[in-house]
């Protein structure tokens, strides 16, 4: 009976130990889940989303009021476009050596006053470019690689769906940010609608940022153990980081299949207008129709593949996402039908989705969570620069050979990122399943 009686006690408190350990998971879960909520929110109306949706429409209301020539009016997103290529590596280093939540509130504020900035600049053409490299300079960190690290420290076993959930926010934003900038072109003029926007991001985006993105739990979301204990510092030892990391063949494997990746993205949206009009003989409100449905297609492709990501090998998401890529292309360059153009779309978006998610996640798994966003870094400007050189590639090939040609060798060059996939070793350590 003594005996059973010192027993009691330890039977009892290791009852309420399992009882607090289940109430800090699910508080854990929670406050995870408010991180993806928030690196979303961010995303949504980061600097990349509002260039991306609403260049056009401030690029538009330029030429007419101002009388800018549209090519020179262009030159600013090209700037915007170059540093922020530029600045992403350096972005990634300071992220790992600041965390998440400072660097992207710091980042959002810089943006605002950048947009503030633009708001004045409509005097002349060098006020617009100084604006524009301003804020090509200080806003790389209101983009998905702000967030990678905050995310990749609160989850382990569900870090694709964390990641794919987040990213899936910029497809709303690519909705929502055109919609509220041309009705406030309408309703106060143009000067006035980006000091508006400057407004928001203070305002109302900084806030939700600074409130609901934390850099890591000392127990994960997923109930995995702590964010940064001995176990992840003691793995990441084993992986390579910074400098070695350019030394190894899996980073060039990576980088190469996002620049092909970037390069056949960038090389068709930046010309969709000229394809779907000539190949499909669309008129321009079919054609944002058209981009709509392509938009919808990235929201479920992000979160589709950044799920499948938890559950199959990076090879295989990522070729998945290339086959409805070839698909995306060999759709546009038939041409056709309306019903045809829309499912190529569709399915193009979710490629893109899906093709979006592998950088950060492999970044994560391959260079370790401490080194993710620098490494995710130079992954991103690698698909910026294919970006850029596939849109020039692009228009050049469809002013020679017509716009089939193009968009049928993008799908042949397609075998380039499978073989590199399929040449990808086994993860350092393989991730916990759920």
């Amino acid at each position: 009976m003594p005996a059973m009686s010192r027993l009691r006690p330890r039977i009892i408190g290791r009852a309420v130990q399992r009882e607090r350990d289940q109430v800090s998971k699910a508080n854990n879960e929670t406050r995870g889940w408010k991180v993806v909520a928030g690196s979303g929110f961010g995303i949504a109306f980061g600097s990349a989303v509002f260039v991306t949706s609403s260049f056009g429409l401030l690029g538009a209301a330029a030429s007419s009021q101002l009388g800018w020539a549209q090519a020179d009016v262009a030159k600013a997103a090209s700037l915007f476009l170059t540093l922020q290529m530029l600045t992403f590596p350096v972005v990634g280093w300071v992220l790992d050596k600041f965390g998440s939540r400072r660097v992207a509130t710091a980042s959002i504020a810089l943006f605002s006053s950048g947009l503030a900035i633009l708001s004045q600049s409509f005097g002349a053409l060098w006020h617009f470019y100084f604006a524009f490299l301003f804020i090509g300079l200080v806003s790389g960190g209101t983009n998905v690689i702000a967030y990678v690290r905050a995310i990749t420290h609160w989850f382990e076993r569900r870090r694709g769906l964390a990641l794919g959930c987040a990213a899936a926010f910029q497809s709303v934003g690519l909705l929502l940010v055109p919609a509220l900038f041309a009705t406030l072109l309408d309703a106060i003029g143009l000067g006035a609608a980006v000091l508006a926007l400057a407004a928001l991001e203070a305002l109302f985006v900084l806030p939700i940022v600074a409130l609901l993105v934390r850099d890591g739990p000392d127990q994960r979301a997923d109930g995995t153990s702590g964010a940064l204990g001995e176990a992840t510092i003691a793995e990441d030892a084993t992986k390579p980081a910074g400098a070695a990391a350019w030394r190894t063949p899996t980073f060039w494997k990576i980088a190469c299949t996002l620049f092909v990746m970037g390069a056949s993205f960038y090389g068709v949206i930046a010309n969709v207008g000229f394809i779907l009009e000539k190949s499909a003989g669309l008129t321009l409100r079919q054609i944002a129709q058209v981009q709509m449905i392509f938009g919808a297609g990235v929201l479920i492709g992000r979160a589709f593949f950044g799920y499948m990501l938890d559950k199959a090998s990076a090879a295989t998401v990522g070729i998945s996402s290339i086959i409805l890529a070839v698909m995306f292309f060999v759709g546009y360059g038939v041409g056709g039908s309306s019903l045809l153009i829309s499912c190529a779309a569709f399915l193009g978006g979710m490629s893109i989705g899906g093709e979006s998610d592998l950088g950060p996640y492999l970044a994560g798994r391959y260079f370790g969570v401490q080194n993710v966003s620098k490494v995710f870094g130079w992954f991103l400007s690698s698909f910026f620069l294919g970006g850029a050189v596939g849109t020039f590639s692009f228009a050049m090939m469809q002013s020679a050979y017509g716009i089939a040609t193009p968009l049928f060798g993008l799908a042949a060059l397609q075998i380039v990122p499978i073989f590199l996939l399929l040449r990808l070793a086994s993860y350092p350590r393989s991730p916990v399943r759920s």
